[in-house]
């Protein structure tokens, strides 16, 4: 499916490092320094809309994500700028300085900061500390890495865009105010809403959970009739596919 559309791909080899779990091989997309821009998305989402304006957003910062309802980084989406250097040091983050051992991670102390009150997807505070889904995978990780040492951080939320540096919560735009970073978003918001006052187009369905559409096979459905209309046209009949 990937080559009739097009798409150039190759498989990440398994990171011989101890401490390293699946979510971790995200970091790999830091090497790729042949690109300006890089957009990330999970496997279990479908793009829905050409999201290339998202690689010129007026941000002039090195990671880019959205919040979910449950975790910092639960959107299935993010962009970032290579870099070998921010590669070296996110895969340092992992481990002890000097000592040939993961670090050890805890409820409590998390990436070794403290967290303070996050706010989810429905704009509401969290104040679960490093107890969220993920905290100590690549989602908790990334966030650490990029909020409490690297100090650059933009986040979108359905009617703004906050960016976090340096102990400070900045809104870069309001959604839907006429800047060009406002046009370029909702002409393909990357990452799903969650309210129902009048929403932009969606970006990309992202099928959180167990539930996935290549689990049972279900037309009834509506959204994965859209991922069962996508493999028809790339000639794969879903119905024999995902047969039990």
């Amino acid at each position: 499916m990937l080559r009739k559309a097009g798409v150039r791909y190759r498989y990440v080899p398994k990171p011989r490092i101890r401490g390293f779990h699946m979510g971790h091989y995200k970091l790999w997309a830091w090497q790729h320094t042949e690109y300006r821009r890089i957009q990330v998305l999970d496997a279990d989402v479908l793009p829905l809309v050409n999201m290339d304006a998202l690689f010129d957003l007026p941000i002039a910062s090195p990671f880019v994500g959205c919040p979910g309802k449950d975790s910092v980084l639960n959107a299935g989406w993010f962009s970032l700028t290579p870099d070998c250097e921010t590669f070296k040091r996110m895969t340092d983050l992992l481990w002890y300085r000097g000592m040939r051992r993961p670090r050890q991670w805890d409820i409590s102390k998390g990436w070794g900061v403290p967290m303070p009150a996050w706010t989810n997807a429905l704009g509401r505070e969290m104040n679960t500390g490093w107890d969220f889904f993920d905290a100590r995978g690549n989602q908790g990780h990334m966030y650490a890495y990029f909020r409490f040492f690297a100090r650059d951080l933009v986040l979108f939320y359905p009617s703004q865009v906050v960016r976090y540096s340096l102990s400070r919560e900045v809104v870069v735009s309001t959604m839907g105010d006429g800047s060009d970073l406002s046009q370029k978003v909702w002409a393909a918001f990357p990452c799903p809403f969650v309210r129902k006052e009048a929403p932009p187009p969606l970006a990309y369905y992202h099928f959180t959970g167990n539930k996935k559409p290549w689990s049972k096979y279900d037309p009834s459905n509506s959204k994965f009739a859209e991922w069962y209309a996508a493999l028809g046209e790339a000639g794969v009949d879903p119905s024999v596919l995902f047969a039990e």
